[in-house]
């Protein structure tokens, strides 16, 4: 079981990392690919904790909910796809470097 501070920290957590991969989007260091899986990854576990009642709140009660799942499993997969065209554009200017030499 989860508390539910620890899952509202958590959440904040994904969305910084997801500001930061949406702000630094030029491929400077690569670190806005490396937030964005991992803002995609941890929101998918949060996502899943949340749809099967893992998450509990102060009082013991438990916390189920299939609309909030379901909206944050569809932001951590559009989070992926973005990751994953950052991946390929980063992928795109290394092989135009190569090619100037």
């Amino acid at each position: 079981m989860m508390p539910l501070s620890t899952f509202n920290i958590l959440l904040v957590v994904v969305v910084l990392l997801v500001i930061y991969a949406w702000v630094d989007h030029h491929n400077k260091l690569y670190g806005n690919i490396a937030a964005a899986i991992v803002a995609s990854l941890t929101g998918a576990l949060l996502a899943i904790l949340v749809y099967m009642g893992a998450v509990q709140t102060d009082g013991g009660v438990t916390v189920s909910d299939f609309p909030t799942a379901g909206i944050m499993l569809l932001f951590s997969i559009l989070i992926a796809v973005y990751a994953f065209f950052m991946a390929w554009d980063a992928k795109d200017e290394y092989e135009k470097e190569q090619e100037k030499l």
